[in-house]
């Protein structure tokens, strides 16, 4: 038996990571900004306890009296992403972002949830990433009404706002990784395809209810009944100035034989191109698409 003693953001990924290994007993999960608070409130109590010591207090060992402290630190750095999907958010936070918020057609975050995330983070310096071109300006207004170092990456798309994330780099200076995140975001083609809820005519395509539309950036490229037609199409207009690696975001519509068609179309059609299919659950979006 070991006792093991883990600061982390994200307790529950310690957990998963421990299970193969064996058994977990005995298991506590302290709020250190909650002990912080308490700290400050109890000075007088600690001040006057006598038989206990500061090295009892750091490793987390004090009697319990005094509720058991470890000392409040801030990260260099927090990252908060908006994200749809069960599957898109774990890709955000297996890409060291901290916080993800719900967003998509109907359920974009206010300026008072921006707020509220970047309040919960005890980072000096915080990177938001909306995701959406929609609430750009939601993230922008949080960022100058906080107190804290915010920095707003203008992402508007979920493969942008991935792509600065693993652009980013913990011990560069936050001008360096703004630079490097937006540039990043910059270097991806962006596509989705989702249905039309009614007859239009948009950028030259007719679009009848209940088509298919296939989206390369903001621009409607095209439309079709079938949705293997509508996402063959939209890739062949990203991928027509050539790229190297096509991510496949497969959403909660999504059937992995038509994931397993596209990919085989797409191989041959562009054999040099490499293919990375990844489960993000979405809803309203069968597919994201992105080529880099």
């Amino acid at each position: 038996m070991i006792k093991v003693h883990v600061h982390s953001r994200r307790p529950g990924d310690v957990f998963n990571f421990s299970l193969p290994y064996g058994e977990l007993t005995d298991i506590h999960i302290l709020n250190m900004r909650e002990q912080h608070r308490d700290l400050v409130e109890q000075d007088a109590v600690i001040a006057g306890s006598a038989d206990l010591s500061s090295a009892e207090l750091l490793s987390g060992q004090a009697v319990s009296e005094v509720a058991p402290v470890q000392m409040f630190e801030r990260a260099p750095y927090g990252i908060i992403a908006v994200a749809m999907g069960d599957g898109i958010a774990d890709m955000f936070l297996a890409s060291d972002v901290d916080t993800v918020l719900s967003g998509g057609q109907t359920m974009n975050p206010s300026t008072e949830d921006f707020l509220k995330a970047i309040e919960a983070l005890a980072a000096d310096h915080i990177f938001l990433l909306p995701n959406n071109g929609n609430i750009i300006l939601a993230a922008e207004q949080a960022a100058e009404l906080s107190e804290s170092n915010v920095t707003v990456i203008p992402t508007r798309t979920i493969p942008q706002g991935l792509a600065a994330v693993l652009a980013f780099k913990e011990d560069e200076s936050p001008e360096r990784n703004r630079d490097w995140m937006q540039g990043a975001a910059e270097g991806v083609v962006s596509g989705q395809v989702t249905k039309s809820v009614r007859d239009t005519s948009i950028d030259g395509v007719d679009i009848k209810e209940g088509d298919y539309i296939g989206i390369k950036e903001k621009a409607i490229v095209v439309s079709d009944a079938n949705l293997v037609a509508a996402c063959q199409g939209l890739l062949g207009s990203m991928l027509s100035e050539g790229g190297d690696l096509l991510t496949v975001i497969a959403g909660s519509e999504a059937d992995a034989e038509l994931t397993a068609t596209l990919c085989e179309w797409a191989e041959g059609e562009y054999p040099d191109l490499e293919i990375e299919v990844q489960r993000g659950g979405q809803p309203l979006y069968p597919y994201l698409f992105a080529v880099e």
